[in-house]
């Protein structure tokens, strides 16, 4: 798979929005170049494949890491709609 500039502008999920906090400095220190460098290859503004690696790397560490975290918690059982109990919302009740 060629990982260009196409292929990462046309992602339905772009970088930005995944790249874990930190993860532009780490790929700028990485590679000893500039900061705006990540930015424009992870915006598929420019092409570099080695970036786009490692920064699939760093996202699939991130992934990782937080299924570790999450595997933690006692799993509960979806309700209705899918969601576990502990992320519905509160029902308000008139009064």
């Amino acid at each position: 798979m060629k990982l260009d500039k196409h292929f990462v502008r046309n992602l339905e999920i772009p970088f930005s929005k995944v790249m874990p906090h930190g993860g532009l400095k780490e790929l700028q220190e990485l590679f000893n170049i500039s900061m705006h460098t990540p930015r424009q290859v992870l915006a598929g503004t420019w092409t570099n494949e080695e970036i786009v690696k490692a920064a699939l790397k760093t996202v699939t560490d991130q992934r990782d890491f937080l299924n570790r975290f999450l595997a933690q918690f006692p799993k509960e059982a979806p309700t209705q709609n899918g969601r576990s109990q502990h992320l519905q919302k509160p029902v308000q009740t008139g009064g």
